[in-house]
């Protein structure tokens, strides 16, 4: 029931991002939930209730993976604005990156294409569920020789 979340620290940068981000999808007609603190099941509660997870950074270096992998284990689509370091995470295919000025457009689409929506919530929720998983990652390193010193 919960259209766009954005779930973190609201520091002066993603501050006035989420006022701009919040302005743009109301005039879309759309309603984005800003929420600062949540953990353990309160957290996951939320994010299962998303239908776009919302990842803007901290800082233009910072790293999204472990907030690509929140949304994603909870089957939201992660909108993200754009970021390096995303890992085995494929653009397009687990998540959507654009540009912030961007991302009012790029997130009315997906709330209004409910079926593409959907098929890339489902892959990245398959993949950080099925393929991401401990022991496949393991697995992968012992295969490339990748040993503990």
């Amino acid at each position: 029931d919960i259209e766009a979340l954005f779930l973190g620290r609201v520091d002066r940068r993603r501050g006035a991002a989420l006022r701009e981000l919040e302005a743009q999808l109301i005039r879309r007609g759309h309603k984005l939930i800003i929420v600062s603190e949540a953990f353990g099941d309160d957290r996951e509660k939320l994010l299962n209730r998303a239908r776009i997870m919302v990842n803007l950074l901290r800082a233009p270096h910072d790293l999204a993976g472990m907030r690509l992998l929140l949304g994603m284990a909870c089957g939201a689509l992660v909108v993200s604005e754009h970021c390096e370091g995303t890992g085995a995470f494929r653009r397009g295919e687990h998540f959507v990156m654009a540009e912030l000025n961007q991302l009012p457009e790029v997130i009315d689409h997906y709330l209004t294409h409910e079926e593409e929506r959907s098929r890339i919530a489902k892959r990245g929720h398959r993949f950080v569920t099925q393929e991401l998983t401990l022991a496949n990652v393991v697995r992968e390193m012992l295969k490339q020789g990748v040993t503990h010193s």
